[in-house]
């Protein structure tokens, strides 16, 4: 019914803005930027600000988000472990947790990127970018194009530019239930066990949540 359509749709817009919100406000994202500005610095001695990030060329600005992408790739792949194990809590937490590391990884490649996503206007188009990029390949670049004529519209100074940052479309549920799908595949393995572990289980969630967080995370460097 289109009532609980709606009422998906607008539980996840809500979720993921109050989640950016309170990424954004933990020591671990003061301390991060901090970082990412460190390790430009040692590129360019001038840059005092994200922002400043701009002036490196674009090779430097990739190598940035590499790092911050090959780390978040180790980390999706422990947590898909771990759900692999096949505990009521990993598998209940395995989706949320997914999320937050890619959304997570999403602003700090912004970062990289010289956006300072703290902005409400590079906030929101954080979320949109993330939104793209965990929708089946036939709808991404319908997102990516809406988005780019989205940031046409507005001017760099218009920082309160106002986006559309539902989670529209058919494709967030077809993403929701192969997620499903993978944890009904690794409850299904739980009794194959070698050394009292699930190997395999674990096996197929570390690298189900690597490939997931790999493709939302080339997207987003490659917007």
């Amino acid at each position: 019914p289109q009532s609980y359509s709606n009422t998906f749709k607008e539980f996840f817009s809500t979720a993921f803005f109050h989640t950016q919100s309170l990424i954004q406000t933990t020591k671990q994202f003061q301390e991060k930027k901090l970082d990412i500005l460190n390790r430009a610095q040692i590129l360019r001695s001038d840059i005092k600000t994200i922002s400043d990030l701009r002036k490196l060329p674009l090779r430097q600005l990739n190598f940035l988000a590499e790092q911050e992408i090959s780390k978040a790739l180790i980390v999706s792949s422990v947590q898909g472990g771990i759900s692999g194990t096949s505990t009521k809590l990993a598998l209940f937490g395995d989706l949320p947790a997914l999320l937050f590391i890619n959304l997570k990884t999403v602003q700090e490649i912004a970062l990289c990127y010289g956006y300072d996503v703290s902005i409400p206007k590079e906030m929101e188009c954080s979320l949109k970018v993330l939104q793209g990029a965990i929708l089946p390949t036939t709808e991404k670049y319908v997102v990516w194009s809406r988005l780019m004529n989205d940031i046409l519209k507005h001017e760099d100074s218009d920082v309160f530019a106002t986006w559309e940052n539902e989670f529209n479309g058919e494709g967030v549920y077809y993403t929701v239930i192969l997620q499903m799908c993978k944890l009904l595949m690794i409850h299904s393995l739980r009794n194959k066990v070698l050394g009292g572990i699930p190997l395999l289980g674990v096996t197929v969630g570390a690298k189900w949540n690597e490939s997931f967080t790999k493709n939302v995370l080339e997207y987003t460097k490659k917007f």
